[in-house]
């Protein structure tokens, strides 16, 4: 019911879930606005250098359908993203 990742931060928000811009542990992060969207869990934070992210794609790493892989960011691209919260 939540329709594509492009749009989880904006429905979630309106069911008030809380959403921003500062990356943290077991937060659901939104990399990307556009097409369907895409998002992961966050599961590391090591703030002003990266985080990292745990996600699964139609497609991830050498072609690989339906697994789960993690991801590091450096923290100037990891503060661009937005991030949804627990309530």
């Amino acid at each position: 019911t939540l329709g594509n990742a492009r749009s989880w931060n904006s429905t979630l928000a309106a069911r008030g879930f809380p959403v921003g811009k500062e990356p943290a542990y077991g937060a659901v992060v939104q990399t990307s606005t556009s097409g369907y969207g895409h998002v992961g869990v966050v599961v590391g934070v090591n703030p002003g250098v990266s985080i990292t992210m745990q996600e699964m794609n139609y497609a991830g790493p050498n072609g690989k359908f339906n697994i789960v892989y993690q991801s590091t960011i450096d923290w100037a691209n990891a503060v661009r993203f937005n991030y949804i919260y627990g309530k």
